[in-house]
């Protein structure tokens, strides 16, 4: 990895190291194996990536067709393998025209990874079983592409989350159709759940990232603070509660921008 990688490309890469030396990752790809024989012989996550590199286009494609099912079916370890297959094209969409207007290298690569995320649970494998990680690699550029061409959002939920603390939580009460601009993160996602833009686990995820800004510090460390956190906790990975929230955002702050008292 060259010196210019993100942060978040070297938080990957120390990652891929410790999967590559946990033992548990070897019992984990040897009951894949039992139902997708193209794992076999397989016993490190990096093995994986080997046979990928390995295998010509047919083979290659029944190996991320079976990473794609078992994730779908819950086995975030497989997205996990995925993702790193794909990532240097994931690296090069975050470096594209198209991707830059959504602010640093650090803020484009975790856009991206989240849009992956989506597409790979998305991804309709008895339609598409060929040239997946063509497939992949282009929806998750059309993903960009629209997001590219969405009007800019002046209601920012981060903005707002640096004016909202945790224990500010507002009283329940009926939404009405419109939010002033100046509230705060708790009155913001008390109104966004009662109009049901997004669900109350999403803001109670929500108000866990964005409303744990401490005086003093860099509003990046602790979102990122926040993130592990929460991902040592549940159990989930950063990356799959990143997308999440990302998606979250999105929504509220298309839905504040409709709705905010002018």
């Amino acid at each position: 990895m060259g010196r210019h990688g993100s942060r978040v490309e070297r938080a990957l890469a120390e990652e891929w190291v410790r999967l590559n030396q946990d033992p548990s990752c070897t019992l984990v790809l040897r009951r894949w194996a039992v139902h997708h024989r193209c794992l076999t012989g397989c016993d490190r996550v990096g093995d994986v990536i080997d046979a990928l590199d390995a295998a010509e286009s047919q083979a290659r494609d029944e190996l991320l067709a079976a990473l794609i099912a078992l994730f779908q079916q819950g086995h975030a370890l497989a997205g996990r393998i995925a993702l790193q297959a794909m990532l240097p094209k994931v690296a090069s969409l975050a470096a594209r025209r198209l991707a830059r207007r959504h602010g640093s290298l650090e803020d484009r690569f975790q856009l991206v990874i989240g849009e992956f995320w989506q597409v790979l649970g998305d991804y309709p494998l008895e339609r598409r079983p060929g040239k997946v990680a063509a497939n992949l690699a282009m929806e998750t550029l059309h993903r960009l592409v629209v997001l590219s061409r969405a009007r800019e959002v002046p209601l920012d939920p981060v903005v707002i989350a640096e004016l909202g603390h945790p224990e500010q939580v507002a009283p329940a009460s009926s939404p009405s159709g419109r939010i002033d601009r100046d509230c705060s993160l708790p009155e913001l996602l008390d109104w966004a759940v009662g109009s049901q833009v997004v669900s109350s686990a999403d803001a109670g995820l929500l108000l866990e990232v964005f409303g744990c800004r401490t005086a003093g510090a860099d509003t990046y460390r602790d979102v990122a603070r926040a993130y592990r956190e929460i991902a040592a906790a549940t159990g989930v990975s950063g990356a799959a509660l990143r997308q999440r929230v990302h998606r979250a955002k999105t929504r509220l702050g298309a839905a504040a921008r409709l709705a905010v008292a002018t």
